[in-house]
């Protein structure tokens, strides 16, 4: 029985023996007592310093570059409507007639009350002159001449409005009138827009005015052309917030030479906000922190070395290293989560 206990022993002793050495991996050339620690795959970027650009976004109105509104000052019967909307029209042209023949009238008893009025006032000039007129009589015909002109100008702009002249080129963009309608002294009859070019208003919280300016470059799309951008820059800016929307008005004027822009569309507008030159830029995700302390992982020698940096400026998914990581440097940007300082790592596609 003892022989058959010491031979059980010595067999589960065997085994314990083969475990153990079939656990240990081999280390060629090094320490019994060391581990051979795994190779981390991970991917690298090599830094260069570069331009880092900083976006706002925010959606704005469309509105023609250039806008007249054509009023029927004197009132009258609409007799003759000449474009239709959508219609490209030149300065001078004739859109609309509203009651013509007699706001017509009008004009040119205006016209002649003022050439006969200066040329009073030429004549007690020269009389007096030569002594046969008072200078008060002078005055008068004066007065009367500048009475004559401003009604002259009144009814100018009457005549105007009753032809639907338009006082620029552009395209049709409203009509609010109805052939025989009855309109009364004051009413609008055609908007003319100017859309060669166009604007886009948009507000730009406080937090974000700081480095805007005019010239400012913005990508400027719409919902109904999604595979279409358009470039677009900062115009005008004001220098004071709004008092209801606490936000700087910025203008943006876009090129439109197809005319596809629209005014009232809505515009989404990606803005230039701030450009700092010569940055050292990296991923927002490959940037770690450890309590307050932020590092990056950073691949030398097929070593994994820990960089404490400092950071600056951010957006979206990029932020400036201010201190602690020079140019050139090879940053981990995958597999940083679980490298540690001394790791061997080795660089995959």
């Amino acid at each position: 029985m003892k022989s058959k206990y010491a031979y059980l022993v010595f067999g589960v002793c065997l085994l314990f023996l083969a475990i153990a050495n079939c656990s240990k991996k081999e280390n060629p050339g090094g320490n019994e007592n060391e581990t051979v620690q795994d190779t981390v795959p991970v991917s690298v970027v090599v830094l260069e310093e570069r331009d880092f650009l900083e976006y706002g976004e925010y959606y704005g109105n469309v509105q023609g570059i250039n806008k007249a509104t054509i009023t029927c000052y004197a009132g009258g019967s609409v007799e003759k409507i000449s474009v239709k909307e959508g219609a490209y029209v030149k300065k001078g042209s004739s859109l609309a007639r509203i009651d013509a023949d007699r706001i017509a009238t009008g004009y040119e008893t205006a016209q002649l009350n003022e050439k006969i009025a200066k040329d009073n006032h030429e004549r007690l000039k020269r009389h007096l002159e030569a002594g046969n007129a008072s200078q008060v009589a002078v005055d008068q015909a004066h007065l009367q001449w500048l009475s004559s002109k401003t009604q002259r100008i009144e009814a100018e702009k009457g005549y105007k409005g009753a032809l639907c002249t338009t006082p620029i080129n552009g395209i049709v963009t409203s009509r609010f009138i109805e052939l025989h309608q009855e309109l009364p002294p004051g009413t609008p009859a055609f908007t003319v827009t100017q859309l060669h070019k166009v604007k886009v208003t948009i507000g730009i919280p406080e937090s974000e005015i700081d480095g805007v300016k005019e010239g400012n470059e913005a990508e400027v799309t719409f919902s109904i052309f999604p595979d279409r951008t358009w470039k677009g820059k900062v115009y005008r800016l004001t220098r004071e917030a709004s008092r209801m929307s606490k936000t700087f008005q910025a203008v943006l004027h876009i090129e439109n030479s197809d005319r596809k822009i629209k005014p009232g569309l809505t515009a989404y507008v990606k803005l230039l906000l701030k450009k700092m030159e010569s940055r050292i830029v990296v991923p927002t995700g490959a940037i770690l922190l450890e309590g307050e302390n932020n590092y990056v992982m950073v691949m030398e020698k097929n070593r994994a070395v820990r960089y404490d940096v400092e950071t600056g400026e951010t957006n979206n998914n990029q932020t400036v290293i201010s201190k602690g990581l020079p140019s050139g440097s090879a940053l981990i940007v995958k597999g940083h989560h679980i490298v540690s300082d001394g790791t061997s790592v080795k660089v995959i596609d």
